[in-house]
């Protein structure tokens, strides 16, 4: 990237944490901003090491952290059923053109619930022009909540799924290669998989993973 990229995260629990804290080792390539609706949540993040170049604020200071701060890239990192509420309440004040990236594990799942809002017939007339999403999910096998389980090193020689963007549209095409470098940035092993193949596999995959813990049992 030829310039400083704004990330806002939404979730500050221990994939929002890890990711603000790994990309806080690169203050010359992104300014970063973690944002959460619970207090517990936000005061986690602030105590864990790592985090003096994470501006940590509460989910009621994104319009006017939007407004006079901006964003290029934003990031879900909550339940994939807080997705379409995020953007129904915060949508119309991100900024033009802002890159949308979730990492819901489901990923069928995820961007149905992202596009239905994108294409919700009352939201669209209020949301800014030029959104992307870029669809991603990291396979880290950590399932422990909250910032305190946060690990800036998360991510490393882990496999990240991203989905292709449908298009050969020039503007989704460089939007997916901007997340695809911050995976990159945070030690991720990047692939490119459809939504259904990764479902499938991830289905699998989990599927085995559960019977190994059971038999441990």
């Amino acid at each position: 990237m030829n310039s400083k990229k704004k990330v806002t995260i939404f979730g500050a629990g221990q994939q929002g944490g890890s990711i603000a804290r790994a990309l806080s080792d690169y203050p010359e390539k992104y300014d970063i901003t973690a944002t959460d609706k619970l207090l517990f949540a936000i005061d986690k993040l602030e105590k864990q090491p790592g985090t003096k170049n994470v501006d940590v604020i509460f989910s009621h200071q994104l319009r006017e952290h939007f407004k006079s701060n901006g964003a290029d890239i934003i990031i879900l990192a909550t339940p994939i059923d807080e997705f379409k509420k995020i953007l129904k309440t915060h949508g119309k004040d991100f900024p033009e053109n802002a890159t949308i990236v979730d990492i819901g594990s489901c990923k069928a799942q995820s961007i149905k619930e992202i596009r239905s809002a994108l294409d919700d017939e009352e939201l669209k007339p209020n949301l800014p022009k030029g959104l992307i999403h870029v669809p991603s999910h990291p396979i880290n096998g950590k399932a422990k909540p909250g910032a305190d389980n946060s690990d800036p090193f998360m991510y490393q020689d882990q496999t990240v799924v991203m989905v292709p963007p449908e298009t050969q549209d020039p503007k989704e095409l460089a939007a997916h290669k901007i997340v695809r470098e911050i995976w990159d940035d945070m030690g991720g092993n990047v692939i490119n998989m459809s939504a259904e193949d990764h479902d499938q596999l991830y289905g699998a995959i989990s599927h085995f993973e559960h019977i190994i813990a059971f038999a441990l049992t």
